[in-house]
């Protein structure tokens, strides 16, 4: 992640579990119309079974969007395998997914 310019880096679609452990930003890009008041989620997900859910607030009405991010840096011991992140709304709404895996 850049972090002056507050952009994400490069997509990653696999990596180490020692890379793992030193924590993992997700990254979302949202439109939000005016007046649009919200709670959106990162979850994250670990061979099938949700291990987190990290809360987002949305406030609509900027033309260009919103740019928000979380960071993960507790995971299980046993962290290799699929992992993915979901977007997703206070009600279940899915906005968005990401997968990668982890090696050991």
């Amino acid at each position: 992640m850049d972090y002056e310019q507050r952009l994400p880096g490069a997509a990653i679609t696999e990596l180490s579990l020692a890379e793992l452990q030193k924590g993992l930003y997700a990254y979302t890009s949202v439109r939000a119309p005016r007046g649009l008041k919200e709670q959106i989620y990162h979850e994250w997900i670990h061979n099938g079974d949700s291990v987190e859910r990290i809360q987002l607030n949305i406030a609509g009405g900027r033309e260009e969007g919103y740019r928000a991010w979380t960071r993960k840096q507790q995971f299980p011991h046993d962290a290799v395998g699929k992992w993915k992140i979901r977007v997703v709304t206070d009600s279940g709404q899915l906005l968005g997914a990401t997968k990668f895996t982890v090696t050991p």
